[in-house]
């Protein structure tokens, strides 16, 4: 319901009119928090991303270890899971779990394409965090700026009136 002539609302009670100041710093804080929250998921995205890549290295070693032996081996029920679920394209000609040296090739290039995929990625998410925190520290700067005019003129306001 719209406030009454007497400027109350609906259950009596005067709603104060805000200053300029006021509403200024509102808007800032509210910018600044919606800029902290964009900064908290970048930076969880990323922190997720690098904890995949860091399960790629791994597999991708252990892929470069079952090469070396130089004979047809099985690939753990955890890789092909890990493979499976992050959709590597894994190359079987024979369709078991067990890979030829030249298969186990194939799986190191494909997991090598899929890490340097996900570190081009990682630094464009870089890239974003760092815009992203530069806003958030202009926000900030200007929130800074803001305070400091409004209490120099509040000062001057004061020692005006002391004369």
């Amino acid at each position: 319901m719209a406030d009454s002539v007497n400027n109350t609302n609906t259950l009596g009670h005067v709603q104060p009119k805000l200053s300029l100041e006021t509403v200024m710093m509102k808007a800032l804080s509210g910018r600044s928090e919606i800029l902290d929250d964009q900064i908290r998921e970048q930076a969880k995205m990323i922190s997720e991303k690098n904890e995949l890549l860091k399960e790629f290295n791994g597999y991708l070693q252990e892929a470069r270890t079952e090469q070396a032996k130089k004979k047809t081996t099985d690939m753990s029920p955890e890789f092909v899971a890990f493979i499976e679920r992050n959709d590597v394209n894994v190359p079987n000609d024979d369709g078991d779990d067990r890979y030829s040296k030249d298969e186990w090739t194939a799986v190191i290039e494909n997991m090598q394409t899929e890490i340097d995929s996900l570190t081009s990625t990682s630094q464009t998410d870089l890239i974003d965090l760092q815009a992203l925190m530069n806003k958030y520290d202009e926000v900030i700067k200007q929130q800074t700026n803001f305070l400091s005019t409004s209490h120099g003129e509040k000062d001057s306001i004061i020692g005006n009136t002391r004369i």
